[in-house]
């Protein structure tokens, strides 16, 4: 009768035989010349089956199964479910006679040495050494000629041998998460490196060794505590993908615009207040990403990113963007969420390929046209939310902003973005300044302006003959909010006006102006 019980039974049994043979049999050369040793005890019987046929007096079948392994390529010892197979804590010396060997997968096992022989495989192009316990590497490593590739993460490594640079065909090296590794001066000689990945290595510094490898296409950073980076990086002129995020950078040297090929740029979740300006056009980055870091303005030559693709500046500080992101015409992505913006330039309707726009969590005032049209078009994903005032509110609104109130004579304005929109308005429509100047017979500012006065004019001494009159006359203003309530007084209050006849000198420097 068979039951449920019987067919478990017989299950394990099976089950039971197969695991039983796995550990114990000799794992047959395939006709592919790739094979895999599953646990220490698969891999004691392969290379003991090696060293037998090795012998003069060894029975043909073991000589046979040498001669078969010698023409294997691609040798992986793994371990695949810790439960029923061991981790590999020893590899044998008779590696090196696998004279064909061209891939040799050792990760993820626990092994805390290799053998020396190793430097025999003559013909070997990658090393995988991933997560094992290894504290240092052969120096035999350096007769590996022909080694493409050496992935070294997760060890104890704290540097590694001088001969290292001596692999002139290595084009990749993996040493992430090896605590505070050091590299050797001699790495610099690895002419043909591209890859260099070094995360979670609790780098202080960013090393300078690093900028000496002139042929590194990518370079991987993540997760460190690197402070800034260095003017030398602009030695990396081949660099086209860096990412140094999760770090605690603070300062960027303005050299990271000389790299000219760089399509990646990654460094989010770091401390960066401001960013250098491109002084000249980049025509090759792709991808930039500052999130989530302590940007309160962006520079006004962003534009200068002619191809940018994608540009994320969630979780900053902003409280404006410059106008001129909208000059940005290969933008696609723009992530703007988690910010202080109160509202987004007008210039953001030229960005005709946009598909993506998040502008969640800020505090706009109002949705203009622009934004509008942005929102109604079919192929664009645009994320809305979480305003200071409800959305809904001003989602019907397709003309623009509001204005400022206007009631029996006093304008009141309670924002600087409300005040930047009335300015641009007034300058721009005849009609509607007529209108203004007929009405206005007081100016009230409220919350985010309270505090801020006028500047008031202010004289001084003239040297010398430098100028007709005894004194000269100027004003200064001190912030972006004394700015916009001196030109705004000064259209509509007549009185005002006439105080500033005899100016000679407006101050405006030191201020984060992003329209005039």
């Amino acid at each position: 009768m068979i039951t449920n019980k019987n067919i478990f039974l017989f299950a394990a049994l099976i089950f039971c035989n197969n695991a039983h043979a796995l550990f114990n049999n000799t794992p047959d050369i395939p006709t592919s010349g790739e094979i895999i040793i599953y646990g220490q005890k698969e891999c004691n019987n392969f290379f003991g089956k090696i060293r037998s046929g090795m012998q003069k007096d060894a029975p043909t079948a073991d000589k046979k199964y040498f001669s078969a392994a010698k023409k294997i390529t691609k040798l992986s010892c793994k371990n695949v479910d810790d439960f029923f197979f061991n981790k590999i804590e020893h590899i044998y010396p008779e590696v090196g006679d696998l004279e064909d060997l061209e891939v040799l997968d050792l990760s993820s096992n626990k092994l805390t040495e290799l053998p020396a022989e190793i430097g025999k495989l003559k013909k070997l192009r990658s090393l995988n050494l991933n997560f094992n316990n290894l504290t240092k590497l052969p120096a035999i490593i350096v007769t590996l000629k022909e080694l493409e590739s050496l992935s070294l993460m997760s060890n104890k490594l704290q540097t590694l041998p001088p001969e290292v640079g001596n692999l002139e065909n290595l084009t990749y090296l993996d040493v992430s998460w090896n605590s505070e590794i050091i590299l050797p001066k001699e790495v610099c000689n690895l002419k043909k490196l591209d890859y260099l990945n070094y995360e979670s290595a609790e780098l202080e510094e960013f090393p300078m060794v690093v900028c000496s490898l002139l042929s590194l296409k990518k370079l991987n950073m993540y997760s460190n505590d690197i402070k800034f980076i260095p003017p030398e990086i602009a030695n990396l002129q081949n660099l086209e993908d860096l990412n140094l995020s999760m770090n605690n950078i603070t300062f960027i040297s303005q050299e990271i615009w000389d790299l000219k090929k760089l399509e990646y740029l990654w460094l989010p979740d770091n401390k960066l207040i401001s960013i250098p300006a491109p002084t000249v056009e980049h025509k090759a980055l792709k991808e930039l990403n500052l999130s989530q870091n302590k940007l309160k303005t962006l520079p006004h030559e962003i534009d200068s990113l002619i191809n940018l693709l994608e540009l994320e500046i969630q979780r900053n500080k902003l409280s404006h963007l410059p106008t001129t992101i909208g000059n940005l015409s290969c933008l696609e992505k723009l992530d703007v969420g988690h910010n202080e913006l109160t509202s987004i330039p007008r210039s953001i309707g030229n960005l005709k390929n946009l598909r993506k726009l998040s502008v969640n969590t800020n505090q706009l005032l109002y949705i203009s046209k622009e934004l509008q049209s942005l929102i109604e078009r079919p192929e664009c994903e645009v994320h809305i939310g979480n305003h200071k005032y409800s959305f809904r509110r001003y989602i019907n609104i397709t003309d623009e902003p509001i204005l400022p109130a206007l009631n029996r004579g006093m304008l009141t304005f309670r924002h600087p973005a409300s005040a930047q929109f009335f300015l641009s308005e007034i300058m721009d429509n005849k009609k509607f300044m007529e209108y203004m100047l007929s009405q206005v017979t007081t100016i009230e500012w409220v919350e985010l302006f309270e505090g801020v006065t006028l500047p008031e004019i202010q004289y001084s001494a003239c040297p010398g003959n430098y100028c007709e009159s005894e004194k000269m006359y100027s004003i200064k203003c001190t912030s972006e909010c004394q700015a916009i309530l001196f030109q705004i007084e000064l259209m509509l209050n007549k009185s005002y006006r006439e105080q500033m006849v005899p100016l000679q000198i407006l101050d405006l420097s030191g201020l984060d102006l992003h329209e005039l």
